[in-house]
């Protein structure tokens, strides 16, 4: 396991990067004319605790609040102005789904889950014919419905308990760890009388046509933009896991939340992890406060862009080991499947090797680099430069420890 030493400086590059999320998410929040910008559980626990003392040392007036929400909480209530038609944004994602896979994800309630019809369809019929097998069933489709109008009805009630400035002010600025914004499409089309902005550290291409009212923004990559390496998006989630139980839906107005997990190897690393990046939360905001001219405060944000790039980059060096229990663990609350992170077409050789051999981070992560996640280069799910990409890792990995064993 690494040592403190290697948790500080991770942490450094890393605040260079929630900077960024913070400048962004202001901004956005000012051009709309509102004073709060809202963060979404559970990496947004660790972006508003660094908010809110980046904004404390900025000396600005905006308010941080958090709105539990997760993919599982909110897909079914997306699901009500449209019904089972909705279910296409499901089978593009996952294009295998059986039925027991998506009766999960719509996260039936409990009475309404004791009236699911049993269809007489093999687990084998999966995707697009399970897709025209719904189609074709009345029974089935108004199950749907009725689960939709649940789940709808119990979001609004959130919404209204907690977050009532949202609906006075007709929009709202989002701001999560990102990869699609799959969260945000889900309130989009659930609240469509909203305007839903989003602040990401990085977005990967989107799998369904965005909602009128759905705006979004990444920091490291964009698919609006040709931006920085997408490869393996897990350190990221590891790093700033917050530690709390999923929400899974809302009842009487109130996030119902997951069991916490307890049994994540590597927490002690991301406690010093995050514990020293909140400390460098409040000295970035008073450096953005004490730049006395634009040019100065735009060198500071070029530096900060720097080591948010480094930080991306070192991130793709670290050990397997520490974050695979943790994979595994967020593969089984989620919608139980696994979704495979693809990198861009419009990604360059030149950005796939920089995150190889960034003279940044090359130190670090260098005695814990053996097990780099390297067997997902195999699979035939998997376009052609994900596949380079993570064949360049492990022939990276392998001979950085075989340097390492003759020495």
């Amino acid at each position: 396991m690494p040592g403190a030493g290697e948790a500080e400086r991770l942490a450094g590059l890393a605040a260079g990067l929630l900077a960024l999320v913070c400048l962004t998410a202001r901004s956005q929040a000012q051009s709309r004319g509102i004073d709060q910008v809202h963060f979404l559980t559970r990496e947004g626990i660790v972006f508003q605790r660094f908010f809110d003392r980046f904004a404390r040392g900025a000396r600005w007036p905006e308010q941080s609040v958090l709105f539990h929400a997760s993919r599982l909480a909110t897909f079914a209530a997306s699901l009500f102005p449209e019904g089972w038609r909705g279910l296409g944004r499901f089978f593009s994602v996952y294009h295998d789904a059986n039925w027991v896979e998506l009766s999960t994800s719509l996260n039936a309630p409990t009475a309404i889950r004791e009236g699911q019809p049993a269809p007489s369809i093999a687990d084998n019929v999966r995707g697009q014919a399970l897709a025209e097998f719904i189609a074709a069933d009345e029974q089935t489709k108004t199950w749907i419905a009725e689960i939709a109008q649940h789940r709808h009805r119990e979001l609004a009630g959130y919404l209204a308990r907690h977050h009532p400035s949202i609906t006075r002010a007709g929009t709202a600025v989002l701001v999560d760890i990102g990869w699609r914004g799959s969260i945000q499409d889900n309130l989009a089309l659930a609240l469509p009388g909203i305007e839903w902005h989003g602040v990401y550290c990085g977005l990967l291409p989107y799998f369904n046509t965005q909602p009128k009212n759905c705006h979004k923004s990444g920091i490291l990559f964009d698919p609006a933009q040709t931006g920085y390496l997408a490869a393996n998006v897990m350190p990221l989630e590891f790093l700033f896991d917050a530690g709390v139980g999923g929400v899974v839906g809302y009842r009487g107005g109130e996030p119902v939340h997951a069991p916490q997990d307890d049994h994540v190897r590597g927490s002690d690393f991301v406690a010093r992890f995050q514990r020293t990046l909140e400390d460098r939360a409040t000295d970035c905001g008073q450096l953005l406060a004490d730049a006395s001219t634009d040019g100065t405060a735009a060198s500071l944000q070029a530096a900060w862009r720097d080591d948010a790039l480094a930080f991306w980059a070192a991130t793709q060096h670290m050990s397997a080991e520490m974050f695979e229990p943790f994979s595994v663990f967020r593969h089984d609350e989620t919608f139980g499947i696994a979704s495979t992170v693809q990198i861009s077409d419009v990604t360059s050789w030149r950005s796939m090797l920089r995150g190889l051999f960034d003279y940044r981070t090359r130190h670090l992560f260098s005695q814990h680099s053996q097990s780099i996640p390297i067997h997902l280069w195999r699979s035939s799910q998997l376009g052609w430069r994900t596949r380079a990409w993570m064949f360049l890792l492990a022939t990276a990995s392998k001979t950085r420890s075989l340097i390492k064993g003759r020495q």
